[in-house]
Parts: structure tokens; sequence; C-alpha cells
């Protein structure tokens, strides 16, 4: 007996499981949610899962499982892992598969984050009450839901708003809780600069984001040349570097000024913008731009992303929750076409109700190997790195110190 993850090939085989379980749902309707969830893009807007049970190459049992920004009983603070089916055929009960089964989707959960794990079933269902009781889940709660509908009402509008680059809602949120890949990026290129005697000159600042490293450069005394293509990290930047230059546009459009150092923090090689890909030939003459804007000995601190980067897997789904917003990421690889695609969102707290905002992200994986060659192509000395500073990379993260040689 093997308990592993779904995929696109037992779609059929849960279709089957899921109309035995919930036989009210039509077969197009069981069709659409589990192609939905095992592909990566479930209808819910927190990461959702399925588990099964294989014997001798036959499904015969699986759990639904997914995370709950609240349930009854639970810690209402934070998000739980839920459970929102499970089931085994008949011939198979009592063999501890469902037992199994139950417990990888706690696993999952706990993966999450969660430290706890709820359920649900009907009132009148006995033996899952049993069940339930048998793996250790406590009753909270017992109720009768009623209904009605207001005579003359009309559906609320949705307010769901959706954004293809770092919005205001995600640019607020990175600003505020998730810059401290720019900041030890500056510490490193800062360190750098000063070991090779540089202390003023201009520094370009590529997807400059909300202006956080390009803040700390002109605190120590040098000018910032920032682009980026989202308006709304722009405001901020701004804002926070206010006597640095910064130009809204694509990073691989503009003509890079003349500059000691150029700094390309935070994936930003491997962003798709306006369904625009990019691809290591494009990479490799962005190189050598950066390289004729560079005076001898200059310095490139770059990073990518690559094979792995979301894990052993192929896939990663993480929630955070900072002050009262909520934020999702649900990420898959595709490792045939190197491409990443991330599903964002965001739940902002508006009086007492939720604003949301979606992003999609879409990635170009590179090589680190392609783009030690690239770098070499155009001109640079290049050094891999482990960490900026003290933020070491993780797997599928690779960083680059690349200087520019005499010519």
């Amino acid at each position: 007996m093997q308990i592993r993850l779904a995929t696109i090939e037992d779609q059929d085989a849960v279709v089957a499981l899921r109309e035995a379980l919930w036989p009210e749902a039509s077969h197009d309707e069981h069709g659409a949610e589990v192609h939905g969830i095992v592909t990566g893009h479930p209808r819910s807007t927190l990461p959702l899962v399925i588990f099964v049970a294989e014997y001798e190459g036959a499904l015969v049992g699986f759990a639904e499982v997914g995370l709950r920004s609240h349930a009854d009983g639970c810690d209402p603070s934070r998000p739980c892992g839920f459970l929102e089916g499970w089931y085994v055929q008949p011939a198979f009960q009592g063999q501890g598969i469902g037992r199994a089964l139950v417990a990888r989707a706690e696993q999952w959960a706990m993966e999450q984050g969660c430290t706890e794990f709820a359920s649900d079933t009907w009132i009148n269902n006995e033996l899952s009450q049993q069940a339930h009781l048998a793996l250790g889940f406590e009753v909270v709660d017992r109720c009768v839901n009623y209904r009605k509908a207001i005579p003359g009402a009309l559906l609320p509008t949705d307010s769901s708003e959706t954004s293809s680059h770092y919005g205001s809602a995600l640019a607020r949120l990175h600003h505020e809780h998730f810059g401290m890949v720019a900041e030890a990026a500056a510490t490193e290129l800062l360190g750098r600069l000063r070991a090779r005697g540089m202390v003023s000159g201009t520094i370009v600042d590529l997807a400059a984001g909300s202006g956080i490293l390009s803040k700390r450069v002109l605190e120590a005394g040098f000018d910032v040349w920032g682009v980026d293509i989202s308006e709304d990290m722009l405001r901020l930047a701004r804002s926070h570097a206010a006597a640095g230059q910064f130009l809204c546009g694509s990073l691989w459009d503009v003509e890079v000024p003349p500059c000691i150092a150029v700094a390309a923090v935070g994936e930003v090689f491997c962003y798709a913008t306006a369904g625009d890909i990019p691809d290591l030939e494009r990479l490799a003459a962005r190189l050598q731009a950066i390289a004729r804007a560079l005076v001898p000995g200059g310095l490139l601190l770059c990073d990518v992303s690559g094979p792995g980067r979301s894990g052993p897997s192929g896939s990663r789904q993480r929630v955070w929750e900072k002050d009262r917003t909520l934020l999702s990421l649900d990420e898959a690889e595709d490792p045939t076409a190197l491409r990443l695609t991330r599903h964002i969102n965001i739940f902002t707290p508006v009086g007492v109700l939720h604003r949301r905002t979606q992003e999609m992200h879409t990635l170009r994986l590179y090589r680190p190997e392609e783009v030690v060659s690239a770098l070499e192509c155009a001109g640079f000395a290049v050094e891999r790195l482990k960490a900026y500073a003290d933020f070491a990379f993780l797997p599928g993260w690779f960083g680059f110190a690349a200087t520019r040689g005499k010519r």
C-alpha cells in the first residue's frame, strides 16, 4: 500500500472515488474539481491537495485536505488544516488505510505551518463520527444550519481585483515584510565595493522595487539610478529613497547608464512581464549591455531561479498572515519548459470584510552553469555565491558576483 499525492494520471480514478463519497455532484463537476486540484489550480483560494491510497496499481481510497482561514473550535487567529473529504472502498475498510491517509493529510497541514487539524461530518453519519473519534478528533460543536433567501436582495458585486505584477497590495506587503533579500544584497554590494576602494559613483538598481537596496546605497554616499515595471513599487521607492532617480519601464529595454555597479536582485532576470517570457539569448544580450555600461572592475550582483526552486516535489504552497492581511502562495515548476508559475492571493481587511487581490507571476528558470557561461561571454569574471551577506540562498536559487574585465 502506497500513500501519495494524486497526479493528473489519477484523475479518472479519483473522480470515481469522489462519486462514491459525494453522489449528489455530477461526473463533470467532480472532473473539473479534481483536474483543478491535481494541476495546482483548485477553486479554493487557499492550498488544496488530494492524497490517494494505491494498492497493486489501483486507487482504493483518497483524502482531500486543504487550508482554511478558520474552523469551529480552532484558533481563529491562524489558518488550520481541514479534512475536506475522506473515503476508502468498502472492501478495503478496516485495514488501517483510512488512518494512513489522515496521518499523511495531518503531516501536510503541519508542513504548511498549521498546529490544528479539523474536519466535519453529518450529524446522522454515526460511522464517520466513530471513525473521527478513533483517530483522536474531538467534538467541538453540534448545530443545525438554516437558510432563507431575502426577497428582492441582490448578490454583492465581486470586489476581487487582479493585477499582473506587484500591484499596490503586494507592493506594500513586499516592502513591509519581505525586504530581507534586498537588505542582505545591499550589505553584500557595499562590502564588495568598499573592498575595491569604490566609495562614490552611480549604482544601477535593475527592478528597484520599493527602493530598499537603493536607500542603503544612497546612505553610503553613492548615486542611484533605478528602474521597475511596477508603478506601485516605484511610488514606494520614490518615497523611501527620495534622492534616487527612478524610471518606470522594463529592465530589458532601458539603456543602462554608465555606472560602477549594477544590482539585479530578487530573481529579476527571470520574471515575465505582460506575457513576455525572457530566455537565455535575451539574458546574454542584456548582460553584454550591462558590461558595456560598467567601468572596468565594476560589479554586477545578481541572482536567478533555477530547477528545484519550488522544492524537490516541484510545487510549493505557503500561507503568511501579516497585520491581519492573509497572503497565500501556490507555485509549481514545469521542468520541460523551464518555467515556474506563482499564484498569489492577498486578502486585505476593509472594515469587517476583506478585499481579495490576485496576481500570477511566471518565471523563466535558468541552469546556473548557463548563467555563468553567459556572464563569461559578456566579459565578466564570475564568482558563484551561496548567500547575500547573512541571507543564504534556498535550493534552486543561485547568486553571482561578476566583475567586468578591462578591455
